[in-house]
């Protein structure tokens, strides 16, 4: 499946794979840890299991070990492999990001929807989601499994009220009484609000701090070229479907700073002289070119205004 394996005990981080023999399926992965701790996987498809609990025929092998960024890129490059040839072999539902790890990019994030925004359509899609993890839970409740062991297996199914489990329930209830016992003494978030006018951040600190986690994210994706590509290419398809709203941001900002002022010393040629080969390439390209008033005479009436205007310069 790869190359030479390099076997250091001292890396932090590695690639493993498992094998399900019985449904002759595989799950790759990566892990920050060492082989010896009670990591086994992180898929939401396959059965939940500890090192204690491996199920009848399943069996791990480590491929790699390096440093976690390392892992990160080798994991990333292993699945796109692996989805290229037998994806339908693998319990692996995406393709992580090959440099921050996690969820990928696109169509390798488990959420792709064919790159169509959900636009008004995501109260529907929510309420159908919320369906379908709901009939998933009924469906496993039904088939006998606890409360525990649906969430164990599908962290997303969801059960009603009355069929979770008393542990559950309490646990829910001390979240709620803690909030209750620390809440304050007002939400409306109003700077009008004495109380919470002291907690709110000025407009220019809040322009601040959107800035610079911007910029930190900006800095990040470009470090990642799969990143960098998919805001590119979302950018240039924006910018083909929408070029008369450009132009029109484009006027409105004109309209509202104005003209550029380069008169004098602010403008870069001021100064300066073109040299006689600049002015005889000029003279050249000029040459046989029709001016754009040519034949097109002044009306009496602009000639009449031009007149009252020199004549009212020379009388200041």
């Amino acid at each position: 499946m790869c190359g030479t394996i390099t076997h250091n005990k001292m890396t932090e981080a590695f690639v493993y794979l498992w094998y399900d023999a019985p449904n002759k399926m595989y799950y790759l992965g990566k892990h920050k840890g060492s082989p010896e701790d009670s990591y086994t996987h992180s898929s939401t498809i396959w059965e939940a299991f500890t090192k204690d609990n491996i199920p009848e025929g399943v069996t791990r092998r480590i491929l790699a070990y390096g440093t976690d960024e390392e892992m990160c890129i080798l994991e990333y490059e292993l699945l796109i492999n692996r989805k290229k040839r037998c994806w339908d072999r693998y319990y692996n539902d995406n393709v992580c990001d090959g440099v921050y790890g996690g969820f990928g990019l696109g169509e390798n994030n488990p959420t792709w929807k064919g790159g169509i925004s959900l636009g008004n359509n995501r109260k529907k899609y929510e309420k159908d989601k919320y369906a379908e993890d709901k009939e998933l839970g009924m469906k496993l409740y039904n088939e006998g499994y606890s409360y525990d062991e649906i969430k164990l297996m599908h962290p997303k199914a969801r059960l009603p009220y009355h069929l979770i489990s008393q542990e559950e329930k309490d646990r829910r209830n001390a979240m709620g009484r803690e909030r209750y016992e620390n809440k304050r003494e007002c939400y409306c978030r109003k700077s009008s609000c004495e109380y919470c006018s002291e907690l709110l951040l000025t407009p220019e600190e809040i322009k601040r701090r959107k800035a610079e986690s911007s910029k930190i994210r900006n800095e990040k994706d470009k470090l990642d070229p799969i990143k960098d590509a998919h805001k590119k290419e979302v950018s240039r398809i924006w910018e083909e479907k929408n070029k008369e709203k450009r132009r029109q941001q484009q006027r409105d900002r004109y309209v509202k700073k104005g003209p550029t002022d380069i008169s004098g010393k602010k403008n870069p040629f001021y100064g300066k002289k073109h040299t006689p080969e600049t002015r005889k390439k000029i003279s050249e390209k000029a040459m046989g070119r029709t001016p754009w008033n040519k034949g097109k005479g002044m009306s009496r009436k602009k000639l009449e205004r031009q007149g009252e205007g020199t004549l009212d310069a020379f009388l200041k």
